[in-house]
């Protein structure tokens, strides 16, 4: 699933309205903070609500790619909410089909 899609990152942003409450009752559930730096808990709280929604739809969801803003050590986040990385959760490692070490320095 490739939330960087407009229509799969609408209908993912449809279910987190809808599911909200339920999710803020897990996530108190738990203990967790919903908010500041504990914000990712609360969307994985909702993401996996989201899978498990899609999983009794008959479907499947090998992998979730979304671009996302990671502030660079020692830097403060300022003004910009422009992405600097992408993420992914592979939920199914037969999805990968090569493995290599990058050496970047």
């Amino acid at each position: 699933m490739d939330l960087n899609v407009e229509l799969e990152r609408i209908k993912f942003h449809n279910f987190y309205r809808r599911t909200f409450q339920q999710a803020i009752l897990l996530t108190k559930m738990q203990n967790f903070k919903i908010s500041g730096f504990r914000q990712h808990v609360f969307d994985g709280i909702v993401l996996e609500l989201y899978l498990m929604w899609i999983r009794k739809e008959g479907k499947a969801v090998q992998a979730v790619k979304h671009n996302t803003y990671t502030p660079a050590r020692g830097t403060r986040r300022t003004f910009s909410d422009i992405e600097n990385g992408t993420e992914f959760c592979i939920r199914d490692i037969s999805v990968i089909e090569d493995k290599a070490v990058i050496d970047w320095i």
